[in-house]
């Protein structure tokens, strides 16, 4: 994952973490339109940022059995944990790179489609 995918996963998390925050205020609660904005934009970030936290948790299950492999008892597993610690990073490497592709600005919106023979 590259310095500037990171930076913007850790942006994410960050305003998760505000907006978590903000909707258990009593004022946002009474604020119908800022709880529904706010509670919107929650729901979006949240896959994102548990994907991001899975990744992080990943990297360091991955650090933690490369730290195994000096030991000879539990060489064979720390391989085995490696080997599966890395094919998780590939795929959540992935879906980090899908969820962070802008969404379009229509897709909120209803639409009525007619058909016609």
């Amino acid at each position: 994952m590259t310095p500037e995918i990171a930076s913007k996963l850790d942006l994410a998390q960050d305003r998760y973490e505000e907006i978590g925050l903000l909707l258990s205020e009593p004022s946002v609660m009474e604020n119908q339109d800022k709880f529904r904005s706010l509670s919107i934009e929650f729901s979006q970030l949240e896959p994102l940022v548990i994907s991001y936290r899975d990744y992080l948790n990943t990297q360091q299950e991955l650090a933690e059995a490369k730290e195994m492999l000096n030991d000879d008892e539990m060489h064979e597993l720390a391989v085995e944990s490696i080997q599966q610690c890395e094919k998780t990073l590939d795929a959540l490497d992935l879906t980090i790179k899908k969820l962070l592709v802008p969404k379009d600005p229509n897709d909120n919106k209803n639409i009525y489609l007619e058909i016609r023979a």
